[in-house]
């Protein structure tokens, strides 16, 4: 069934699940990538309004993404290793 669905569907489908459940951790990786912007900000507006006390981690490519967390790690390659900055 889910073959059937576009992947912004899939995507819809998977925060209404989300919504449902209320988790206390959720990580998002591109979970937004198919939706355009505007649904994107309706998303996590939907996401901070339904779920206040969960811890969301988000991993995205959209500069977009990041208004919507209180800190932001960046890994980035550094001299053979993987260095983590955190902001």
């Amino acid at each position: 069934m889910i073959d059937l669905l576009s992947p912004h569907e899939q995507q819809r489908l998977a925060i209404a699940r989300v919504l449902l459940h209320g988790p206390d951790w959720l990580f998002l990786d591109k979970s937004t990538s198919a939706l355009d912007e505007e649904r994107e900000e309706q998303i996590y507006a939907l996401l901070a309004e339904h779920l206040p006390g969960s811890t969301l981690v988000s991993i995205a490519h959209r500069p977009g993404v990041e208004r919507h967390h209180t800190r932001h790690w960046t890994l980035s390659p550094r001299k053979g290793r993987v260095a983590l900055e955190v902001a």
